[in-house]
């Protein structure tokens, strides 16, 4: 498991760690409570958002757990960074200080932010949102806060999901318990059809409103042999989370079962309304594939041959610590810079200035060694040099996190496999330049 500790520290050890975390957060919300009509205590908040990490989310990491249970201190007490820091360390800060909101700001800015940044998080901190997203939005469901109307309510499910929308492959027991919640409260609409020659004789004029229990669109097809010919199907509709493999889906279980031979299944889901049209699905495939996409825009820009590759950069982002990493796509033209990231709910492309202000965090409460780097390398040297056999991408035990793209891995002449090299932040090593954030900011920001 993902988030199990490799190593398992001491019992009573760990033990101390949390009960340390939970007298801690307890003394800082001590005179607090929830706004639900029973003015429940405000430390069952965060006590229970761990719970659902270690019960549910099968998450064994201290220091995540530790920081779920502080996750509200430094937003909601007179609790410091700092002082986090001195009591349980660094990484224990920088989980709190990436799920921190900044009170400064207006709510709405805050609540816009939150879904900007949520797909640029450490996987850490998206396990901590995932588990208070998880606690809050079953708490509407228990009981109306006062105050609230059940528009408010309607409001705040509906801001949740496009944080979780950002949240999408980090705990997958977690985002099943989210999506069964959204579905319960807006349904869902998927496209729905069947045909034998193609998706593009597949008809989407047809849209259904799911049955409860079912979270998933789904675009499907099988290939099995009948009497020496090959049949095709193709389906789109609803479906279950449980369902949404190759391996468990419904129909290709059936075909298996009944004896026929060479049985192909190919099964793609995702979460919002009327997703599972051709383009939607295959983009939410490949979106754990950052890099991937990244060398393919600069694949096409190249092929095409309608603008000047030499204005485009590859942007791998990271840490000395190489805690997790995003890459994106600039292009530089005259004084103007543009961003491409597929990962990102702002327009594509982004002028530059608007998403380093909504996606680019400054790095003025973080350590030093928690500070991003940014890797720029020219589209045409990141083409000839790349590679990647996606090994990162599979679990222990062989199987792959998420299906890949159906091309062929990314081959260089030299090499099958050098993604870590681009995520390497040392200077002076590797391709292109590594840059700090403010030498990054101003190498890119229009002078006019």
């Amino acid at each position: 498991m993902a988030d199990s500790c490799s190593s398992l520290e001491p019992v009573d050890r760990i033990v101390g760690q949390i009960l340390e975390a939970i007298h801690f957060a307890a003394t800082k919300h001590k005179d607090q409570r929830r706004k639900d009509p029973e003015k429940t205590p405000y430390i069952n908040h965060p006590i229970g958002v761990a719970y659902i990490l270690l019960k549910e989310g099968g998450v064994y990491d201290t220091d995540v757990l530790q920081a779920a249970i502080l996750h509200d201190t430094v937003e909601d007490t007179n609790t410091t960074f700092d002082e986090v820091e001195s009591k349980f360390g660094p990484e224990v800060r920088h989980i709190v200080s990436e799920v921190t909101d900044d009170k400064r700001l207006p709510k709405l800015e805050r609540k816009q932010l939150q879904i900007v940044h949520a797909k640029t998080s450490s996987h850490k901190a998206k396990l901590v949102k995932l588990g208070d997203k998880l606690f809050n939005l079953r708490d509407l469901n228990r009981v109306t806060p006062e105050g609230w109307t059940q528009e408010r309510v309607d409001e705040y499910f509906l801001w949740a999901h496009k944080v979780v929308e950002g949240l999408k492959g980090t705990n997958e027991a977690l985002e099943n318990e989210l999506y069964k919640l959204f579905a319960q409260l807006f349904g869902l609409r998927c496209y729905n059809c069947a045909s034998s020659e193609s998706f593009d004789d597949c008809s989407e004029n047809e849209k259904v409103d799911c049955t409860s229990g079912f979270d998933r669109c789904y675009r499907g097809e099988i290939f099995y042999d009948i009497n020496s010919q090959t049949v095709k199907t193709y389906g789109k509709g609803c479906t279950t989370a449980a369902q949404c493999t190759d391996q468990n889906d419904l129909m290709c279980k059936n075909i298996k079962s009944s004896g026929v031979k060479n049985v192909k299944c190919h099964m793609k889901c995702c979460t919002e309304d009327l997703c599972n049209s051709s383009a939607g699905v295959q983009v939410s495939i490949l979106i754990l594939f950052t890099e991937e996409n990244v060398w393919k825009l600069c694949e096409q820009i190249r092929d095409e041959k309608e603008q000047n590759l030499s204005e485009y950069y590859s942007v791998f982002i990271s840490n000395e610590k190489r805690q997790d990493y995003h890459v994106l796509l600039l292009r530089q033209v005259d004084a103007k810079c543009l961003i491409y990231d597929l990962d990102s709910i702002l327009p594509f492309p982004c002028p530059f200035e608007q998403y380093v202000q909504q996606a680019i965090q400054n790095d003025r409460q973080l350590k030093k060694h928690f500070h991003r780097k940014f890797r720029v390398i020219p589209a045409e040297i990141f083409l000839s040099t790349f590679a990647s056999d996606r090994s990162h991408m599979k679990k222990p035990n062989g199987e792959w996190v998420k299906p890949p793209p159906p091309y062929s891995p990314i081959r260089s002449e030299e090499s099958t496999m050098n993604l870590q090299e681009f995520i390497d932040m040392s200077q002076g090593e590797g391709e292109g330049q590594v840059m700090d954030y403010k030498t990054f900011i101003k190498s890119f920001t229009s002078t006019e």
